[in-house]
């Protein structure tokens, strides 16, 4: 879906072509409210309120500034949701399985890596290409380990999309 035309130099812009610029080009947010809680589980789940709906066609750059609370033993781990025919590729700084601060890359929308339990707040960031379906992306997350404590994203999560083209 290309972004609005805008009238030449000297014609009239409209309000409703405005208002439609406006709309395309002003991030969008996904942010938590409550937290999310799994213990015991190292199947993702929906983090509650981390979801944007996207159009199709179109190139977004996207930041999750995570919140979370989990120990050394479950860790954490974040997946995604995203619609048909999208693409996604991230990457972020945070704590590694092995509790020392890093900076990672590479991962693509089924890459699920394990992040540090000791940390308590991480920065995902990356891209991901709409195709010919419109539909939301959705944060997940899970325990890396299978460990019976209660493993959170917490308030104050979000998700910021930046639509580019």
């Amino acid at each position: 879906m290309p972004f609005t035309t805008l009238p030449s130099a000297g014609a009239k812009l409209r309000a409703v072509t405005l208002g439609s610029a406006i709309t395309e080009i002003r991030p969008l947010a996904g942010y938590a409210t409550a937290a999310t809680t799994v213990n015991n589980s190292v199947t993702l789940v929906n983090a509650t309120g981390l979801a944007v709906v996207m159009v199709a066609n179109a190139r977004w750059k996207w930041d999750l500034m995570a919140q979370y609370t989990s120990t050394t033993t479950a860790d954490i781990k974040f997946g995604w949701t995203y619609p048909t025919g999208a693409t996604l590729d991230w990457g972020g700084i945070g704590y590694n399985t092995a509790e020392a601060f890093t900076g990672f890359g590479g991962q693509t929308e089924v890459s699920v890596p394990g992040l540090g339990g000791t940390g308590s707040g991480l920065h995902l960031f990356g891209w991901v290409v709409t195709g010919s379906t419109a539909g939301t992306l959705q944060v997940q997350f899970a325990q890396n380990t299978l460990t019976g404590v209660n493993t959170s994203v917490d308030i104050g999560t979000i998700l910021i999309l930046t639509r580019l083209a």
